[in-house]
């Protein structure tokens, strides 16, 4: 789902510069620090098999859950029309929604709160041919909330910013 860089989708991409593909590597060491740190160790195991570090969670050890685990490159595409979604290291999608820029530099996504039942806020960044991400963590974070911040930290934890694609 590239975009190219002339015609419409580079008007889209200067009213809105998150237009576009961006990849990574994720690493698995930053994402079990963004879950630890929101307190939300209890996710680990079923995010790191979610995320393609491990095949099955018997794979992760307890104490060192990272050992093991490999770099996997991925990929978010937000379009001009406000969809969203990922692509794994295969170029596989793997995530399917929408989002919505609510402030400066600040984005939700509509059709992911319905699914988990929660609100997703997220900050953002673009600058220097680079784009990295915040989760808002919620204080109080219970229930359904838990599940919905898992998720925005497996996509959109602080590690390696992303770059755009070509």
């Amino acid at each position: 789902m590239a975009m190219p860089a002339t015609g419409a989708a580079a008007s889209h991409r200067a009213a809105n510069p998150l237009v576009g593909v961006w990849h990574r590597a994720n690493s698995c060491d930053a994402l079990v620090r963004a879950l630890t740190r929101a307190g939300l160790h209890s996710f680990v195991r079923e995010t790191l098999v979610g995320a393609g570090y491990f095949a099955d969670a018997s794979q992760i050890s307890a104490s060192r859950p990272c050992h093991g685990a490999r770099n996997v490159k991925h990929s978010h595409f937000f379009t001009a029309s406000g969809g969203f979604g990922s692509y794994d290291e295969k170029g596989a999608q793997v995530d399917d929604g929408d989002y919505k820029i609510i402030a400066l530099h600040t984005l939700v996504f509509p059709s992911h709160a319905r699914e988990f039942g929660h609100k997703i806020t997220v900050h953002y960044r673009i600058g220097n041919g680079e784009l990295t991400f915040s989760v808002v963590v919620p204080r109080r974070c219970a229930g359904k909330c838990r599940g919905a911040t898992a998720w925005a930290i497996s996509a959109f934890y602080r590690g390696a910013p992303f770059t755009r694609g070509k």
